[in-house]
């Protein structure tokens, strides 16, 4: 019964792995997006865009969210659903281990002592094995985080300096804007 456990709980996690990958790496997509709003609004960019009254800008940021909420909430499905199969099946092996234990000690009392043991170890068994499937989730959460920065790691440069380039040194310095304005399509005599 436990070999049966080991092998349900090892081809869920695997099957469930697959099955919610492509909603993972949607929504971890419009997390990146959402993180890449809240910058702007941090950088003041959005108080710039909701001053010019961009109604484009808006409604990206509302129909964002609604994605993202989306994407969340059939992840959350998809896990409360195999959750549920897992438990259930884990509960229908505990209710077959007491009636198998109280058969025993019907006929032999003394098993009493290694009926308790063989299901308090069969338990604590089962409970690293959910475990696992926690672990491997959180993996996969790791690498789908890292993928975003890693496919900017793997970019080639475009330009390259040339063999006998010298360093440069900035010892100082400013950028300064002066009469500069511009405005969006959907209001254009509106400046910034």
């Amino acid at each position: 019964a436990l070999t049966f456990v080991y092998v349900m709980t090892i081809s869920l996690t695997l099957i469930d792995s697959r099955r919610r990958s492509s909603l993972r790496i949607m929504r971890k997509r419009l997390q990146d997006s959402a993180v890449a709003n809240v910058a702007d609004v941090i950088t003041n960019a959005q108080a710039t865009i909701t001053f010019a009254r961009e109604l484009d800008e808006q409604e990206k940021n509302d129909q964002l969210q609604s994605e993202l909420l989306k994407y969340r909430i059939r992840d959350w499905g998809a896990t409360s659903i195999s959750g549920s199969i897992r438990l259930g099946a884990l509960l229908i092996l505990q209710i077959l281990f007491i009636i198998y234990i109280s058969m025993q000690i019907r006929s032999n009392p003394e098993f009493l002592g290694v009926g308790i043991y063989a299901f308090t170890y069969t338990l604590s068994m089962v409970g690293k094995l959910f475990e696992l499937g926690q672990l491997f989730r959180v993996g996969e959460e790791a690498m789908l985080s890292a993928s975003t920065m890693t496919k900017y790691l793997l970019e080639r440069p475009e330009i390259t300096d040339s063999a006998d380039a010298i360093d440069l040194k900035i010892d100082g310095g400013s950028i300064d804007f002066k009469d500069m304005s511009f405005a969006y399509p959907d209001n254009p005599s509106e400046y910034i």
